[in-house]
Parts: C-alpha cells; sequence; structure tokens
C-alpha cells in the first residue's frame, strides 16, 4: 500500500494538478497551491491511509493476516491468535 500511496502522490500533483491547465481552473489558483505544497510526507500519508482503509478493511483471511497463505513464519498466520 506505501507504493500505491507513493504512485498516487506523483500522479495527482505532478500529472492531474500541474500539467492540466483545467483543473487548475476548476480548483482555482489557492487550492491548487495548497495541493502542490503538501507533496511529499503529507500526500504520500493521506493516500497510504486511505489505500490501507480501502484494501485492508473487512473481516477475511487476508485482512486478518496479511501473509496468510504462507506457512513458514507461523507470527502471520492462523496459528498466532
Amino acid at each position: 500500500t506505501w507504493m500505491f500511496a507513493r504512485a498516487m502522490d506523483v500522479f495527482m500533483i505532478d500529472y492531474l494538478i500541474l500539467q492540466h491547465p483545467l483543473l487548475v481552473r476548476l480548483l482555482g489558483p489557492r487550492l491548487t497551491l495548497i495541493f502542490v505544497q503538501s507533496k511529499g510526507w503529507p500526500s504520500v500519508l493521506f493516500w497510504w491511509a486511505i489505500w490501507d482503509l480501502v484494501l485492508l478493511y473487512g473481516s477475511g483471511d487476508f485482512y486478518e493476516h496479511w501473509f496468510y497463505w504462507q506457512d513458514y513464519v507461523t507470527m502471520v498466520t492462523k496459528k498466532n491468535p
């Protein structure tokens, strides 16, 4: 999910906001400047939290233990409650 967050940071700020003048006109100069200044840790942490909530929410086996399919490390399997 960390790489998804980094990719969203680059895509949203470098590609969408800075490369498309229509989006700059829709958002306005102040909001565009706020988004551009948030590039880096603030934006990455925001997108990381969003991706974690989207991908890791639920009650299935994958959501409880991320490495549930392997048996080598028992700390991350069903054997460890």
